[in-house]
């Protein structure tokens, strides 16, 4: 009977740590959510303070979709950047405290970057970041030449 108890203290240690595991993906997933918010608030500001250089460059040349393009394209720079930042961020917090956590909690962390159920969550950031940049995009397709250069 004795040898039966440490199984099912790993069996409820492990279930504790599953419902954990799903809290912090929520948590991540409600940060997504928030973070594409403001991003996408944003964005439709910058467009409204970039009317004229938008029509400048549509003066100059360029189309509707490449000015959409380059909307879509800020927005997917951002994401890479924000993705790198907390990639560079996470590596070093457990660089810095790997040693404390393995003494006082016992918890080894590895310092690698990310694993292959990690990737579909860094998809998901492009694809919102994708999404939310359509209505800017949307926006600066449709400015007019007059309407960019009005005075106000």
């Amino acid at each position: 009977m004795t040898a039966a108890a440490p199984g099912l203290a790993l069996a409820d240690l492990w279930q504790l740590i599953g419902k954990a595991e799903a809290g912090f993906s929520l948590l991540a997933f409600v940060m997504l959510v928030v973070s594409m918010l403001g991003m996408g608030a944003s964005l439709l500001a910058s467009m409204r303070e970039r009317e004229r250089e938008l029509s400048l460059l549509r003066v100059l040349g360029a189309r509707p979709w490449q000015i959409a393009l380059l909307v879509v394209v800020e927005a997917l720079l951002a994401a890479s950047l924000a993705l790198v930042c907390s990639l560079l961020s996470l590596s070093a917090l457990i660089f810095f405290f790997r040693e404390a956590l393995l003494a006082e909690a016992g918890l080894r962390m590895s310092a690698q970057w990310l694993r292959y159920d990690e990737w579909p969550f860094v998809a998901s950031v492009y694809a919102c970041a994708l999404l939310v940049s359509l209505l800017p995009a949307w926006r600066a397709y449709r400015i007019s030449l007059q309407q960019g250069m009005m005075e106000r």
